[in-house]
C-alpha cells in the first residue's frame, strides 16, 4: 500500500480530476469498467481463432 501525504495526494487528485474530465469520465468506476475491456481476452471466431483488429 502508498501512503501519501495530503499534498501529495491533493496532486494526485488533481491530476486525476484534469485527466477524467479530458476523457468524460463522470464516475469513478468507468476508469476500471474500460480497463476490464482492454484487458478482456480477444473474441474467438467459429473455427476457434482469435479475430485480431484490422483483420477482415
Amino acid at each position: 500500500m502508498i501512503y501519501l501525504d495530503h499534498g501529495d495526494r491533493r496532486t494526485v487528485e488533481t491530476h486525476l480530476t484534469n485527466a477524467y474530465r479530458k476523457l468524460g469520465v463522470t464516475r469513478r468506476t468507468q476508469p476500471m469498467a474500460l480497463l476490464d475491456d482492454i484487458a478482456a481476452p480477444p473474441a474467438a471466431t467459429s473455427s476457434g481463432l482469435p479475430v485480431h483488429a484490422g483483420s477482415r
